[in-house]
């Protein structure tokens, strides 16, 4: 571990490369290519005794990242992934889904729900051997330990992208033009790097920086919620000091994504951020997945500010702001596509909609070989998208990046935000849309909400 239990000491006027194994508690055989980065980033040119060692330090990063740009062109195409379990087609179809969950608003969805369709073949039931279909949030460890005909809300690596340190390397390798090259990103990919393994590639996307040139990075933790435990860094070495602070859990890990210079800001100028939902059936040969309609919007509590993004009421949009106590403001993508309209008269609703079923289509099919054929499995996943004043392409000036795909979610918050703007009859369809899709084979092709996604 890199982690020391306070910030960083004042570097000497003569420091040397294995002065790093005392300072940052490093292992002689444990100097990769990204810790050797940390300690660049912490000592200032002028403190090294040797300017040759340094130079030396440096190239040793700049070889890790060559060596990540060859190796990644050159990994094969994941092979198929699929579930080696065979199931006797009788016990496949079910006239009726007997469901056990471990998360009420589920049940509530269906049971409770005024609009369901669905109750004459769902069921619900206490006992988790007694169900052919298993609805929950904590995570399935070992998927073929399951009976085979059961069918299961998750999938086998999905964490590829639902982890924010691994989504990184899954986009890398699936979504680029050119594995590996940061030119080829697609459009609405912003730059983020896994601090713990990838934090060379972090210094040297600074190097190549020109002169005055500034940018704001946002430190998360890779398997945190909530938006717990972030900061805003604009330099490498802001982002070790921050890593290696008392106020950070020994152990904790973290990823670092780049901030959209100039978001889209609603309502006095607060900055906002959407929350879009993905539905799959299949990530195998007959790949169905599908993007609802009904989007909820998060707003920030005070004016957009890009010097004072130190204050988490400006940057963040969550929900909820823990250290204050209080409740963001929350609504939905019905209102914020008015609001939009009446300060951006010129605004093509249609195609920010576009970029961000673009966005959406594209992630999903590039990374589902990665995931492949699991006849017993479908899912739904938040991803959440900012829109941004236009930094790609031309049009209406707003750009769609996506922020992070979230596994499941709180129905309780989307049930809130539809009580709070009148739109409880949406959570309901949203609702029943989403249990529709991930529990039956039901057709969906004329339900005006579902989009059927494509490459």
């Amino acid at each position: 571990s890199t982690q020391s239990t306070g910030a960083a000491a004042e570097p000497s006027m003569s420091f040397r490369l294995s002065d790093a194994i005392e300072r940052f508690q490093f292992k002689t055989g444990n100097l990769t290519p990204t810790l050797v980065a940390r300690i660049i980033a912490c000592v200032p040119p002028s403190d090294w005794a040797n300017p040759s060692e340094l130079e030396a330090a440096r190239q040793a990063c700049s070889q890790g990242v060559a060596a990540l740009c060859g190796v990644l062109p050159m990994v094969p195409p994941p092979q198929p992934k699929r579930d080696p379990r065979v199931v006797e087609d009788g016990q496949l179809d079910h006239a009726t889904t007997v469901v056990h969950t471990d998360y009420q608003p589920f049940r509530e969805a269906i049971e409770e729900n005024p609009l369901s369709t669905l109750r004459e073949t769902v069921s619900f039931t206490d006992r988790a051997e007694e169900a052919n279909a298993l609805l929950y949030v904590r995570a399935i460890k070992d998927f073929l330990s399951l009976p085979a005909h059961v069918r299961i809300n998750q999938y086998p690596y999905e964490g590829g992208i639902v982890r924010k340190d691994l989504l990184p390397l899954t986009i890398r390798r699936c979504s680029y033009q050119a594995p590996g090259d940061p030119c080829s990103a697609p459009d609405w990919w912003l730059e983020c790097f896994d601090m713990s393994t990838e934090f060379h590639l972090f210094l040297c996307w600074f190097e190549g920086l020109e002169e005055g040139e500034q940018h704001h990075w946002v430190l998360k933790e890779s398997q945190g919620t909530h938006s717990v435990g972030l900061k805003v860094v604009q330099s490498p070495a802001e982002a070790v000091e921050f890593m290696q602070s008392k106020e950070v859990e020994f152990g904790t890990e973290y990823v670092a994504q780049k901030l959209v210079r100039q978001p889209v800001t609603v309502r006095g100028g607060r900055k906002v951020d959407l929350r879009a939902w993905v539905l799959v059936r299949s990530f195998g040969d007959d790949i169905e997945i599908y993007l609802h309609t009904w989007l909820n919007a998060r707003v920030a509590n005070r004016p957009y500010d890009p010097e004072a993004l130190d204050e988490p009421e400006v940057f963040l949009t969550v929900s909820d702001y823990q250290d204050q106590g209080r409740d963001g403001e929350r609504f939905t993508s019905t209102q914020l596509w008015a609001e939009l309209a009446d300060c951006r008269p010129d605004l093509n609703q249609a195609e920010v909609w576009s970029k961000i079923v673009q966005l959406s289509g594209q992630l999903f099919h590039t990374i589902a070989p990665t995931i492949g054929d699991w006849p017993r499995s479908s899912a739904y996943y938040g991803i959440d998208i900012i829109l941004s004043e236009d930094e790609y392409g031309e049009g209406t000036g707003l750009a769609a990046h996506l922020l992070e795909v979230n596994f499941s979610g709180n129905w309780e918050g989307v049930k809130r935000t539809a009580e709070l703007n009148g739109e409880l009859e949406s959570y309901w369809e949203w609702a029943d849309d989403v249990a529709t899709v991930i529990l039956t084979a039901k057709d969906v092709s004329q339900n005006p909400r579902l989009l059927r996604l494509e490459p």
